[in-house]
């Protein structure tokens, strides 16, 4: 499915029957009005097609003119447009970017969100403007983007293009970006470097050797014996802990599910990770010339006899599925906390989290983590956003057939997630949910995995 977007000047000489003809159609009820004579590719954003979850009414907004306000036309009347609002792009394509889309879609100081390559289950929900034909790896290509459409902050989703220094580029072109440099996310990038860092600032963690020869390696571990982990020094895809099936059984996977708050983690157990582990590890990095910007996402295990915590590992960006129960339960405006961060003026905003629980079952093709199957159809995506009010579908890995159906393309293709007040009243809709989606082996390819 194509990008839905347009510019203005297109809007206009299309017309509405062009639209009905066009990918849109099915989904194009209303369109915002302003004088045609001022239109202009070099003035105006790109028009963006928003599915708001008020049923079925649906919106076209006009985006921000540049450098002035526009009008906005909608079927629940006028909204007021805050003075000030920046226009976002989300880098990445998993349900991780469409988590952040989603709540940065709703932050009041955010005028548009563009996702690149974003997907198709993104573009589809309205939760930001897709641009899958935009060279992520190319920094050239993002900084004139960003520029040509007024792109006033970037979020980097994935860290590959963090560890190969997108951010730096960004930034070097003036563009605010929420994501730490190549050199930061090297805490990430080098297990060798985030080692070296915890014996520097005496952060707990486990004893280590970095070898570059394989014969001096394998007998390290001959001579240490078991238990003994072996990491690659560089970004590997690893795939961390939860078990692909039910009950923790099969081989492991990026992530299952997730669910938030965690009641493990206690406010004395929280003051105890920030004072000898993320302190620490935030002020090494200013004293070490890497002034860290972004998500720091540490892998953490409670020692059981001291109740002491220590490092396994750094993430330099949002886990996935983490992330996305993060979202639902953010309320704080998403938009303005990220720039404070990239501004260092994280002091003049706060979180604010919702009471209620979130829980994430992710939804895998038959075979994950191995071999498996493409191109199947998911059915019945529509019946299982109905369960409850409380519930949203995040995608990653899907894509339209060619009759307009979600088909899978990748391992892990969805996240149903559901807000409660209670854990209790999660498990039964999220398996409802999931079953609407899986059906039959045999008619659809999937097996519901994973379930909390």
């Amino acid at each position: 499915m194509a990008s839905a977007s347009l510019s203005t000047r297109d809007l206009f000489k299309c017309g509405p029957k062009a639209f009905r003809n066009s990918h849109l159609h099915g989904y194009l009820k209303y369109v915002v009005s302003f004088p045609v004579s001022q239109a202009s590719d070099s003035l105006y954003s790109p028009i963006r097609v928003v599915n708001r979850a008020y049923g079925s009414n649906l919106i076209v907004t006009a985006l921000k003119r540049r450098g002035l306000n526009t009008a906005l036309s909608s079927t629940n009347g006028s909204l007021k447009v805050p003075e000030e609002r920046v226009t976002v792009l989300v880098i990445g394509g998993g349900g991780r970017e469409h988590a952040l889309c989603y709540a940065l879609e709703r932050s009041p100081s955010c005028d548009a969100v563009f996702c690149a390559p974003g997907n198709s289950g993104i573009a589809q929900s309205g939760d930001a403007t897709c641009i899958p034909d935009l060279d992520i790896t190319s920094s050239e290509a993002v900084i004139s983007f960003c520029h040509n459409w007024g792109v006033g902050l970037v979020v980097v989703g994935p860290e590959a293009p963090l560890v190969a220094g997108l951010a730096n580029d960004l930034v070097k072109a003036g563009i605010p970006t929420f994501g730490p440099s190549s050199e930061a996310a090297a805490l990430e990038g080098s297990k060798d470097f985030m080692k070296k860092l915890c014996d520097k600032y005496n952060i707990p963690t486990a004893k280590y050797r970095t070898f570059t020869s394989p014969a001096d390696a394998k007998q390290y571990v001959k001579d240490q014996g078991a238990p003994v982990v072996v990491k690659a020094d560089g970004l590997a895809a690893g795939k961390d802990h939860k078990g692909v099936g039910d009950g923790d059984v099969g081989p492991n996977t990026g992530g299952m599910g997730a669910y938030s708050p965690a009641p493990i983690v206690t406010e004395e157990l929280k003051k105890k990770v920030m004072e000898s582990i993320i302190l620490p590890t935030v002020k090494g990095m200013a004293a070490e010339g890497c002034k860290f910007v972004g998500v720091l996402y540490a892998g953490l295990m409670i020692e059981k006899k001291s109740g002491l915590p220590k490092l396994i590992e750094y993430n330099v960006r949002f886990g996935d599925p983490e992330c996305q129960v993060l979202m639902m339960r953010l309320e704080s405006d998403l938009a303005q906390v990220l720039l404070a961060a990239c501004q260092g003026e994280l002091d003049k905003v706060s979180l604010t989290w919702s009471p209620e629980l979130a829980t994430v079952v992710v939804m895998a093709s038959e075979g994950y983590p191995g071999v498996y199957k493409e191109g199947t159809v998911i059915k019945n995506l529509d019946e299982a956003e109905q369960v409850s009010p409380a519930v949203k579908i995040f995608h990653a890995g899907t894509a339209f057939d060619t009759d307009g159906n979600f088909e899978r393309l990748e391992d892990a293709c969805l996240g149903s997630l559901q807000r409660a007040r209670t854990s209790r009243k999660q498990g039964p809709k999220l398996m409802m949910r999931s079953t609407l989606l899986t059906g039959q082996k045999d008619s659809t390819g999937m097996t519901l995995v994973g379930g909390l």
